[in-house]
């Protein structure tokens, strides 16, 4: 096992340091987890969005805990021993085979929702309660076995949230205006949240099995400049 960091995450952090970037919030990083082998470090938040379990058997996005660690004054440099998360399988057995660390993050990985009672083709919303969306936050819809996305909303493809309240919004391609929705849709339907940075992956020889009531506990060491998080270690 290798934790690669991404090529989206190197830019980042030299945008960053070098060019007064602003650094990403310690308490929006997460690790995500995904049943496949096909991620790589060019892969894009869409792509982990993706590829990203579902919300079942007790599968969620996983806090990063910034662990205490120690100061560099020489090296202007913050050393973590460790960045932790876990995940413990309930119902069911979770499997998955690529860890993925994110940054700039929603909580949340993805919610389920029903094409007939939650898409409103005239107001052109999508009923969510409690969706936890900000305006101009990255997203995408994908389907479940045996349904369809509304019209005008394209799968797997990173939209816009727009004009939320608590419990709707609107899909935006452009960030400004609402696409028009002219037919709901059907069956159950899947609101993905994009994170905006992919830190890096690992990703293990073989798929792993969490057992039910069993907790999987990962850690990563990294360290951070007195600008910006830096590299592995």
């Amino acid at each position: 096992m290798t934790f690669l960091f991404s090529n989206q995450w190197l830019e980042y952090v030299a945008e960053t340091m070098f060019l007064e970037g602003t650094p990403p919030a310690s308490d929006q990083f997460y690790f995500a987890f995904a049943d496949t082998n096909a991620l790589s470090r060019t892969s894009t938040p869409t792509d982990v969005a993706i590829a990203e379990l579902k919300t079942v058997n007790g599968y969620a996005r996983t806090a990063a805990t910034f662990e205490q660690g120690l100061i560099s004054v020489s090296n202007r440099r913050y050393d973590f021993p460790t960045e932790t998360g876990s995940l413990e399988a309930s119902g069911a057995t979770l499997q998955f085979q690529t860890v993925i660390l994110m940054a700039n993050a929603n909580s949340r990985a993805n919610t389920l929702f029903n094409a007939a009672t939650d898409v409103d083709a005239t107001a052109n919303t999508i009923t969510i309660a409690n969706h936890g969306l900000s305006n101009g936050e990255d997203i995408l819809l994908t389907t479940e076995p045996a349904s369809s996305l509304p019209s005008g909303l394209a799968a797997n493809t990173t939209y816009k949230a727009l004009n939320i309240t608590t419990n709707t919004f609107q899909v935006s391609s452009d960030g400004l205006n609402p696409i028009d929705i002219t037919a709901i849709g059907s069956g159950q339907l899947r609101l993905r949240y994009v994170p905006k940075i992919i830190v890096g992956l690992e990703e293990f020889d073989e798929p792993q099995l969490i057992q039910v009531g069993r907790e999987f506990f990962y850690d990563l060491s990294i360290a951070t400049s007195n600008a910006a998080y830096g590299v592995g270690l």
